[in-house]
């Protein structure tokens, strides 16, 4: 559990200096070294490519909810949703009418890993301080050099990774705070849009969920409300993400992405933290 005083505002900005600094620092040495591949646009992943592409086609004119890759056999559904396409797509559309449109896509393989890397490292240092004031910093400067975990934020890997990380990390910041119906809320709402992202993370939301109801079992009282935000915000997060980012393959049975199967799981597993807090003693 986090400690009940908050940091001052400048302990929080001056992690969050530091955070951007070490991805600054590592992400354009990374960069560097592997130049001549990025700036011709080979990416270190085959999941690298078919983000840029999708982000291609859907600037290009593609449907919002058609995430079929055309150019595939007869055309083949992704499994991703545009969630993980937000970022890439609004860095090219502010870029390219000043770079034109390949400089703007060597700007974009390169500065968006680098801002996941810095938002990563940020909540690692939140998590930190929340726990263990002193080490904050030194925690993140190992995180920042945390290999191989830290080649998810490398230039270039424009896939969905690096977005999952950071939302996870960002869950688990909210799940040692302190047992609110906001943290509830935040913690459900993020577990619904990891789902929209992929299914790989979907194990550690779990863990989290899991340590919610054992903090229940143990003190139902204070740990209730926690519990109903919990419910409350995953199933807001698919009322919500569900018309926004539904794909026209939405009853595709992929294995990891936003399916009809999937959200349905979710809504299911939701309602179990909400009947326990509502169960709660006042």
């Amino acid at each position: 559990m986090e400690r009940t005083s908050p940091d001052p505002p400048r302990i929080i900005q001056g992690d969050l200096v530091v955070a951007i600094a070490l991805a600054v620092v590592l992400g354009l040495i990374w960069a560097a070294r592997n130049w001549a591949g990025l700036a011709a646009l080979r990416l270190p992943d085959t999941d690298d490519v078919m983000r840029l592409q999708q982000v291609r086609d859907w600037l290009g004119g593609q449907a919002w909810s058609d995430l079929a890759q055309h150019r595939l056999g007869m055309g083949t559904p992704m499994h991703w949703t545009r969630v993980a396409d937000l970022g890439p797509a609004a860095i090219l559309t502010l870029a390219s009418p000043l770079l034109g449109i390949h400089d703007a896509e060597r700007l974009m393989v390169v500065t968006w890993p680098i801002m996941l890397f810095a938002a990563a490292l940020a909540l690692v240092g939140r998590i930190a301080r929340a726990l263990e004031p002193e080490a904050s910093r030194t925690v993140m400067v190992i995180a920042a050099i945390a290999y191989p975990a830290t080649t998810i934020f490398a230039p270039g890997r424009i896939d969905h990774h690096g977005l999952q990380l950071v939302l996870l990390l960002a869950a688990t910041r909210v799940g040692i705070a302190m047992p609110t119906l906001r943290n509830g809320a935040i913690l459900g709402g993020l577990a619904a849009v990891s789902l929209m992202v992929g299914l790989e993370t979907a194990p550690f939301f779990v863990v989290l969920g899991g340590a919610a109801i054992l903090a229940w079992v143990l003190q139902p009282s204070i740990a209730g409300a926690r519990m109903v935000g919990v419910g409350v915000g995953a199933l807001t997060g698919l009322a919500v993400g569900i018309p926004l980012f539904a794909s026209a393959q939405w009853r595709y049975p992929a294995c990891d992405g936003f399916t009809a199967q999937a959200a349905t799981g979710l809504a299911i597993l939701a309602l179990v933290p909400l009947a326990l807090g509502v169960a709660a003693p006042g």
